[in-house]
């Protein structure tokens, strides 16, 4: 997958396979200000999630990991942490301070180990 920057609209979207998706309700892309890329384990729960007959994952989302983020052009990476299931995830800098989120759309992205993401202009 591919995140492409648009300075005027200050927003991400996202592309997969060289295509943008197109909301069918809005005929546009979706876009965000935000966008936080996650890399955590997922697991196979082997129930059919679809007619093609793709299975479900499962995926707790817990402990700490680290992150790249993208806000409005600019790249940020540090560290996210969840450390109950019960408690919000955190996002720390790698400098220290949280994570400057623009007022607007947040998209987190959670990928599987290898994934390649790519955000560019």
């Amino acid at each position: 997958m591919t995140y492409h920057f648009r300075p005027t609209r200050r927003t991400w979207e996202r592309w997969d396979n060289a295509v943008p998706p197109i909301d069918t309700a809005t005929g546009a892309s979706p876009a965000v200000r935000n966008l936080i890329v996650l890399t955590d384990q997922w697991h196979d729960t082997h129930d059919v999630e679809d007619s093609n007959g793709n299975s479900s994952i499962y995926d707790e989302l817990g402990g700490a990991g680290p992150f790249p983020a993208f806000i409005e052009g600019r790249h940020f990476g540090g560290t996210w942490s969840r450390p109950l299931a019960d408690q919000p995830m955190t996002y720390t800098c790698a400098d220290g301070p949280p994570l400057p989120l623009a007022t607007g759309l947040t998209w987190i992205e959670v990928v599987g180990p290898g994934t390649t993401v790519a955000a560019g202009r």
